[in-house]
C-alpha cells in the first residue's frame, strides 16, 4: 500500500500537518478479514499510520455497518488494528447526520454525521478558492 500511495506523490501531498483524518473503511458486514467482504484491517491500520506519519493531529476510524456497529468493528478486527496504529475509533449514529452546504459545482449539500462536520469545524483554513480545506478534501478524494 505505501508503494501504491508513493505513486501518487506520497501522504503529504494530502495531508497537512494539524489536520483531523477521518478513515472510512468498509465494515458494513459483520465479517472476518479472510472473507473479503470488509476492508482489511491491515489496510485501515496502515493507512492511520501513514497519515500520522504525515503530520495529522489525529485519525479517526469510523463507519455505518449494516448490521450491528460493535459486532462488526471487532468481527472485522478493524478495531483492534485502528486502536493499536493510534487511531480513535466511533461508531456512527444516524440520528447524529444533518445536511451540510458544501457549495459544490454540482453537489450542493451533504448529508455528514458529526464525527465528519467536527473534523472540517477543526480545520479553519482555506483553500485558494476560498473554501474550507476539509470539504475540499471530502468533494476530491
Amino acid at each position: 500500500m505505501r508503494a501504491s500511495i508513493e505513486a501518487f506523490g506520497r501522504m503529504k501531498r494530502f495531508i497537512s500537518k494539524g489536520d483531523i483524518v477521518v478513515v472510512k473503511p468498509n465494515i458494513e458486514w459483520d465479517r472476518l478479514p479472510e472473507q473479503a467482504v470488509i476492508t482489511n484491517p491491515e489496510v485501515v491500520a496502515a493507512l492511520v499510520q501513514m497519515c500520522l506519519e504525515s503530520g495529522a493531529k489525529k485519525g479517526k476510524v469510523s463507519d455505518r455497518p449494516v448490521k450491528d456497529p460493535r459486532r462488526c468493528y471487532v468481527q472485522s478486527g478493524i478495531h483492534q488494528a485502528a486502536t493499536a496504529a493510534g487511531a480513535e475509533v466511533s461508531y456512527i449514529d444516524k440520528h447524529r447526520f444533518r445536511g451540510t452546504k458544501i457549495n459544490g459545482l454540482v453537489l450542493k449539500m451533504f448529508r455528514t454525521g458529526c464525527r465528519a462536520r467536527q473534523a472540517g469545524e477543526e480545520d479553519r483554513s482555506k483553500t485558494a478558492a476560498g473554501r474550507p480545506r476539509s470539504l475540499y478534501r471530502l468533494r476530491h478524494l
